[in-house]
C-alpha cells in the first residue's frame, strides 16, 4: 500500500515530499528512499535543492544542507512564510507580513544572511522562471482542489513578463477557471486547472495559446505541481504522479507506508478536550464525555470505567442521560448515523437502538441534538439537527413524531426551544418556533398524542420547565424590549429582552407570587396559630396530605419534603392528564416574575425556588470574552434573588435536585445544589468538590479517531448542505471513492487534506476546516517594535524606516514619551546582543512580546543609547499596517478630491468592521460625496447594518440660531456615493456589493468580486473537536436567482491593479473612483444647494 504523500518537490533526479512529519526523497531511477529530516508540526511547503532543503513549518521557513542533521530557522515572521522554490542559491518565499491584508509578495531569501529582497511583481501566490529568465506568476488562486470548479473572482489567473523588465501582461484571456502552480519548461508554460471540467495537467505557449491537457485524472484532483526540465511531479489522492516532459507518460510511484511512522496511541488530558457530563439520579455517580469517548465515576476518588467496559472504545458519545441510578442511556455517533447506547450499571453494552428499531419512527430520525430522560418509564424526548421533536418508549420499542419539518420549507425555523417532563411523566413542554422572533410554549399530551399552546407565539417564548410537584409551568419570554440612546451617536440601543414567567397549571392552584406574599402577610397579621392552621392544610409533611398523594400526586405544595413516597404513591395511581392542567382560561394564569431582564440561558425549578443562568458582561475579562455566564437563585419563600456562581461555563443537576455539576475555566465540580459553594485551598470533594482530571485515563487510536472524523465531516455535509441532492452531487460516491485513503495516512494533517479535497466536489463556497486541533502545536509570538525597518550596510544596523499609525491613539513600543525615537534612527542591539546582516531585529524579539527588554538606538554609532522598551505581539503589526493604510487613503482622497470627497473602508462585516465603518462614518459622512471602499472584505453579517446608514436618504435639515444646521435624518449621507470592490470582497462583501448596485447606490468600481455567499453555522465539533462547516444558508435574489454565488458581483466599470502598478504604489482603482465621485458630486451639487435652508425665507 502506498503511503498518501504531500508537497513533491523535484530537483536533479531526485524528488522530496512529506511524508507524516518528516521530508523523505526518492530517487526517480531506483525509487530509494531516504529520510532528510526530524519530525516537524505543520509543514505546509518544500523545495529540494542540489545542496539541500528548505520548508515551512509553523509559518516559519527552515532550512537544512546535505550532509547535516540539524536545521536552521531563516524567519520570525509575524504571519506565514511559505517556501515556492529556489532561485539559484536563494529561497523563494511568499508572505503578506509587509502587507496590510491577507496578500502575499514574493521575496527572495538569502539563507545566509536571513536577508529578504522583494520580487518586483506585487500581489502574488506563485512564481516561476525559465531557462531565458523570462517569469510567470500566480496571482490569486483560491482553494484549487477543495472549491472544485471555482468560477469567481479570485481564480488563479497568470501574469506574464517576456521583456524581463518587470511589465507584466495577462498569459489568458479566459479568467473563468483556476490556473495554477505555474512551471516553466522549455517553450511552454505547465499549470494546474479544471478549465476542462476536473483538475488535471495543461500547458500553453509564451504567449497563451495552443493549450493542451497532458493528463486525464478522473478521480481526484492533482496538487502541488513542481517540476524541472524533464520531469514534473504533483500528487492525486496522496500518490505521487511523474509526467515526463519529453513522451509525456505518467508514471505512478508508490512510497510504501511502512516508511512512515504510523502514529502510536496517544494518552491526553481528559480536561483539555472535556464536552459533556451528567450526574446519576441521586448524584452518586458522574458520567464524562471527553474527546468523545465516556466514562463513568465517582463523584470523589474511586475507581474510573470507561464504557463500555472492557470492550475497545467506539463511536462519539453524547447527550448523557441517566433512567436510574445503574442505567445511563447516551447517543452515540456511529460516524453515518446516531444510535443509542444502553448501559447497565457498570457493564457492556445492553441495547444498541436504531431509529428502525421503533415503530412509529417509519424514516432516520437525523442528529440528535437534545435527549431527556422520562421521570420514571423508560422513556425518552428527543429532538434533532432538522428542529423535529418525538418520544421513544424503550421497552415497548414503539415512538412518536411530535413535531415535523419538511424540506426546503419557505418560513423561517428555529430548533425546538427547550423540552420539559412533567413531574408524573404524561406530559412534554416545549418551546415551538414558528415565524421569526415568535414561538409559543405547547404542552404535548403523550398518550393521546394532543398539543395544547399555553402560551401564543406573539413573542419568543423559550425553555420552558415543570417545578418537581407538577403545579407550575416557568419559561422566557422576549417580551423586554427597552431602548436607550446610544452614546457614540444619535441611535438606540436594546437590553437583554428575556423575562422569566409562570403559569399556573390548575385553576385553583394558588398563584405562586401571591401564596407566598399572603403567606407572610398572614405571619405578620395573626400570628402563629394561623401559620400552623395553614400549614396543616397544605403540608406534605402531614399525614393527611401523603395519603392524598396516592390520587391526586400533582396536588401536593411546594413545601413538601417527602418527595420519595409522592413519587411511590403516583407510580400506582398515577394522576390524569386532565387532573394535572386544566386549559380553560390558563393564558390568563400566565405571570412574570419579578426579576430583570437579562440574557437568560438556562432554568430549572427546585421545591424551595429557581435555579437560572444568565449572560452578563463582565469587566473582569479580556475583550475577547467579555461576557460570562452567571448562576442566580430565586427564592419562593421570600420572593428574593441571590447570587449563587459566577462564570459558569455549564452546569446541570442530579433527579433529585440536590447535587450540582458545573463547569468553570475548564475544572468540574459538584456541590450541593441551590447554594453558594465555598471557595476554600481544600480541593477534596467534601470541602471543594473539584474534580480530578487525572483520575482518567484518556487513550486515543489515532488511526480509528480518523476514521471516526472521516465519517462524521461526510455525514455532516449530507445532513446540513443547503440542497438536499447536495448540488446534483453523488455524496455515497463521492465517500467509497475518499474513504480509502484513510489507510494509508500517517498523521491528521493528511486527513485535513483529505476532507478539504472531498469538500471540494460540492463546489460551493463556505466548506471548512476551523480551528484544526493537533494540526499545530503552540508556537512562540514573534514580536513587533511598531516600526518597519531596513538593513543599512556601512552601518551594520538596521534604520527605522517608518512608524506604523494608530487610529486608536495608542503609541507603538517604540514611540512611548520619553524614548525620544525618531524615524532614520539606527537600532543597534536587542537585549544586549548585537545585530547584524545576519542577525535581524525579528530574530532576538523572537517571542518576547510583553517582556521588557533594553535595545540600543541612536543616529550613529557613538551616540546610540540604551532604553528599555517592551515589544507586542507580532500580529498586531498587520493592524498597524492596515491603519497606515486607511490614513494614507483618507488623506489621499480628501486632497485629490479637494474635500468633496469622504473615504471609508470596510475591512470586514463583522464586529470589527462595524466599528471601523462607525468611526470613519462619523467623520466623512457629512462631505458633499462618499468613496466607500470594500475592498478585502473578508465579510461576515453586518452588511444590513451599515446600509441602515448609506440608505437614508437627506430631506433637509434642522436650523437653530447659534447652533447651526443639523441634517435630517441626522446621520444621512449628505450627496452621491461611489463603491470599490476587488476579487478579495467577499462573502457578506459579495452582498454588500450586491445591494449596493440593486439599490443603486452608485457606480461599482474596481474587478468581480469572490463569489461566495453560501453562509456556515459551525456548531457540531467533530471527535477531537475539530469544527467543519457546511453550507447551509443560500442567498437569492429576484433578478440574480442563485447566480451570485461561484461568480461574484461584475463592477460597473473594470479598473485591473496590474503588478508593475502594485510594485509603484499606484491604486488606479482608487484614482478612477476618485474622478468618477467628483464627477457625481459636481453632478450633484445643485440638489444638495437646494437642501440647505434660507432664514430669509422663512
Amino acid at each position: 500500500m502506498s503511503a498518501y504523500i504531500r508537497y513533491p518537490s523535484v530537483c536533479q533526479s531526485s524528488v522530496a515530499f512529506l511524508l507524516g512529519k518528516s521530508i523523505w526523497t526518492m530517487t526517480l531511477q531506483a525509487q530509494e528512499l531516504t529520510r532528510l529530516t526530524g519530525d516537524y508540526d505543520s509543514i505546509k511547503s518544500l523545495a529540494l535543492h542540489p545542496k539541500g532543503i528548505a520548508w515551512s513549518s509553523m509559518g516559519q521557513v527552515f532550512v537544512q544542507w546535505n550532509g547535516e542533521s540539524s536545521s536552521e530557522q531563516l524567519t520570525y515572521s509575524s504571519t506565514p512564510v511559505s517556501v515556492l522554490g529556489w532561485n539559484q542559491d536563494q529561497i523563494v518565499i511568499k508572505t503578506g507580513s509587509k502587507h496590510p491584508f491577507e496578500i502575499s509578495e514574493i521575496f527572495l531569501l538569502c539563507p545566509c544572511s536571513k536577508q529578504w529582497t522583494r520580487v518586483a511583481c506585487g500581489e502574488a501566490n506563485a512564481i516561476a522562471w525559465d531557462d531565458q529568465n523570462r517569469c510567470v506568476i500566480q496571482r490569486a488562486g483560491y482553494r484549487y482542489g477543495a472549491w472544485q470548479r471555482y468560477q469567481g473572482g479570485t481564480v488563479g489567473n497568470l501574469w506574464i513578463d517576456t521583456e524581463k523588465n518587470q511589465n507584466f501582461s495577462p498569459l489568458l484571456n479566459n479568467n473563468q477557471y483556476n490556473y495554477v502552480c505555474p512551471v516553466c519548461v522549455k517553450d511552454r508554460i505547465f499549470f494546474l486547472s479544471d478549465v476542462s471540467g476536473w483538475g488535471n495537467v495543461h500547458s500553453v505557449l509564451w504567449d497563451g495559446s495552443d493549450m493542451r491537457q497532458h493528463t486525464k485524472n478522473l478521480e481526484f484532483y492533482p496538487m502541488h505541481l513542481t517540476g524541472t526540465q524533464d520531469h514534473l511531479v504533483y500528487t492525486v489522492g496522496g500518490t505521487l504522479h511523474v509526467l515526463s516532459v519529453k513522451d509525456e507518460v505518467v508514471k505512478t510511484v508508490c512510497v510504501p507506508i511502512s516508511a512512515g511512522a504510523t502514529k502510536n496511541d496517544t494518552s491526553y488530558n481528559a480536561g483539555s478536550y472535556y464536552r459533556t457530563c451528567a450526574l446519576s439520579k441521586t448524584g452518586k455517580h458522574l458520567s464524562i464525555v471527553s474527546r468523545g469517548q465516556l466514562f463513568q465515576m465517582t463523584c470523589y476518588k474511586g475507581p474510573v470505567w470507561q464504557l463500555p467496559y472492557g470492550q475497545e472504545p467506539f463511536g462519539h458519545y453524547r447527550c448523557l442521560q441517566w433512567l436510574s441510578d445503574k442505567e445511563l442511556i447516551a447517543v452515540c455517533d456511529e460516524g453515518k448515523q446516531d444510535v443509542l447506547h444502553l448501559f447497565q450499571d457498570i457493564g457492556s453494552i445492553e441495547t444498541v437502538y436504531k431509529w428502525d428499531d421503533f415503530s412509529g419512527i417509519q424514516r432516520e430520525w437525523g442528529r440528535i441534538t437534545v435527549m431527556e430522560a422520562h421521570p420514571e418509564k423508560r422513556r425518552l424526548v428527543l429532538s434533532n439537527h432538522r428542529h423535529e421533536l418525538f418520544w421513544l418508549d424503550l421497552e415497548q420499542k414503539n415512538g412518536q413524531w411530535i413535531e415535523t419539518v419538511f424540506e426546503e420549507c419557505t418560513q423561517k425555523r428555529e430548533e425546538i426551544a427547550g423540552v420539559s417532563w412533567s413531574p408524573c411523566g404524561q406530559a412534554l413542554a416545549y418551546g415551538l418556533p414558528s415565524r421569526a422572533h415568535s414561538s409559543s410554549i405547547v404542552i404535548y399530551d403523550v398518550q393521546n398524542n394532543q398539543r395544547h399552546v399555553v402560551v401564543e407565539d406573539i413573542f419568543e417564548n423559550v425553555f420552558p420547565v415543570f417545578d418537581p410537584k407538577g403545579r407550575y409551568l416557568f419559561f422566557f419570554s422576549a417580551r423586554h424590549v427597552e431602548s436607550t440612546f446610544d452614546p457614540v451617536h444619535f441611535s438606540s440601543q436594546f437590553e437583554a429582552p428575556l423575562l422569566p414567567f409562570v403559569v399556573t397549571l390548575l385553576k385553583d392552584t394558588p398563584s405562586l407570587l401571591y401564596a407566598a406574599l399572603e403567606e407572610q402577610h398572614q405571619k405578620s397579621e395573626n400570628g402563629n396559630a394561623l401559620e400552623d392552621e395553614k400549614n396543616k392544610k397544605i403540608s406534605d409533611e402531614s399525614e393527611k396530605e401523603n395519603a392524598e398523594q396516592g390520587s391526586k400526586a400533582q396536588s401536593s405544595t411546594l413545601d413538601s419534603e417527602n418527595q420519595s413516597e409522592s413519587v411511590s404513591d403516583s407510580k400506582t395511581n398515577a394522576p390524569t392528564f386532565e387532573s394535572i392542567i386544566d386549559f380553560e382560561g390558563i393564558q390568563l394564569r400566565v405571570q412574570p416574575l419579578p426579576l430583570a431582564a437579562r440574557a437568560y440561558t438556562q432554568m430549572i425549578c427546585l421545591e424551595d425556588g429557581l435555579l437560572y443562568s444568565a449572560l452578563i458582561e463582565s469587566d473582569s475579562l479580556p475583550e475577547s470574552q467579555k461576557w460570562e455566564q452567571k448562576l442566580w437563585k430565586y427564592s419562593f419563600s421570600d420572593l428574593t434573588e441571590s447570587s449563587i456562581l459566577d462564570s459558569v461555563q455549564e452546569w446541570s443537576l442530579s433527579y433529585d435536585q440536590k447535587w450540582m455539576v458545573y463547569l468553570n475555566l475548564g475544572r468540574l465540580r459538584v456541590v450541593p445544589s441551590g447554594t453558594r459553594p465555598e471557595d476554600g485551598e481544600d480541593s477534596s470533594f467534601r470541602k471543594g468538590g473539584w474534580l480530578d482530571w487525572n483520575r482518567i485515563s484518556l487513550r486515543v487510536n489515532h488511526r480509528k479517531e480518523w476514521y471516526q472524523m472521516f465519517d462524521e465531516a461526510w455525514r455532516l455535509q449530507k445532513d446540513l448542505f443547503w440542497r438536499s441532492d447536495l448540488g446534483g452531487v453523488d455524496w455515497d460516491a463521492v465517500y467509497q471513492r475518499y474513504h480509502p485513503l484513510i489507510a494509508r495516512i500517517t498523521e491528521i494533517e493528511d486527513l485535513w487534506a483529505i476532507i478539504e479535497e472531498m469538500h471540494g466536489e460540492l463546489g460551493t463556497s463556505h466548506a471548512y476546516i476551523l480551528g484544526a486541533q493537533e494540526s499545530r502545536s503552540c508556537s512562540p509570538f514573534s514580536s513587533t517594535l511598531g516600526a518597519s525597518f531596513s538593513y543599512v550596510e556601512e552601518a551594520d544596523a538596521y534604520r527605522i524606516d517608518e512608524f506604523f499609525i494608530q487610529l486608536s491613539g495608542q503609541l507603538g513600543p517604540l514611540q512611548r514619551p520619553g524614548l525620544s525615537v525618531k524615524v532614520g534612527d539606527l537600532l543597534w542591539s536587542i537585549g544586549g546582543k548585537r545585530l547584524s546582516k545576519f542577525c535581524p531585529p525579528e530574530q532576538l524579539l523572537w517571542d518576547r512580546a510583553g517582556y521588557g527588554i533594553p535595545v540600543e538606538i541612536g543616529p550613529t554609532e557613538e551616540s546610540r543609547r540604551s532604553v528599555v522598551v517592551f515589544p507586542e505581539k507580532g500580529y498586531q503589526e498587520r493592524k498597524w499596517r492596515y491603519e497606515a493604510w486607511i490614513a494614507k487613503n483618507t488623506a489621499y482622497v480628501h486632497e485629490k478630491s479637494q474635500g468633496k470627497l469622504g473615504y471609508i473602508h470596510i475591512p470586514t462585516m463583522g464586529c470589527e468592521g462595524m466599528d471601523i465603518f462607525m468611526r470613519s462614518y462619523l467623520q466623512e459622512f457629512d462631505r458633499p460625496g462618499l468613496v466607500i471602499d470594500v475592498r478585502f472584505n473578508g465579510g461576515g453579517n453586518v452588511s444590513e447594518i451599515i446600509f441602515r446608514y448609506l440608505t437614508q436618504k437627506r430631506l433637509g435639515y434642522d436650523q437653530s440660531r447659534w447652533s447651526g444646521v443639523t441634517p435630517y435624518p441626522r446621520l444621512s449621507p449628505r450627496g452621491p456615493m461611489v463603491l470599490l470592490i476587488n476579487a478579495y470582497t467577499g462573502s457578506d462583501g459579495d452582498m454588500f456589493a450586491y445591494a449596493f448596485k440593486s439599490w443603486k447606490l452608485g457606480k461599482v468600481i474596481g474587478k468581480r468580486s469572490w463569489g461566495g455567499v453560501v453562509g456556515i453555522s459551525p456548531r457540531y465539533p467533530l471527535l477531537n473537536g475539530t469544527y467543519t462547516t457546511q453550507p447551509e444558508y443560500a442567498i437569492w435574489f429576484p433578478e440574480a436567482g442563485w447566480g451570485v454565488e461561484n461568480c461574484g458581483v461584475h463592477p460597473d466599470f473594470e479598473v485591473e491593479i496590474s503588478p508593475q502598478d502594485q510594485v509603484m504604489g499606484i491604486d488606479p482603482q482608487l484614482d478612477y473612483a476618485i474622478s468618477k465621485g467628483v464627477l457625481v458630486v459636481d453632478q450633484d451639487q445643485e440638489r444638495q444647494l437646494k437642501l440647505i435652508p434660507k432664514i430669509s425665507d422663512s
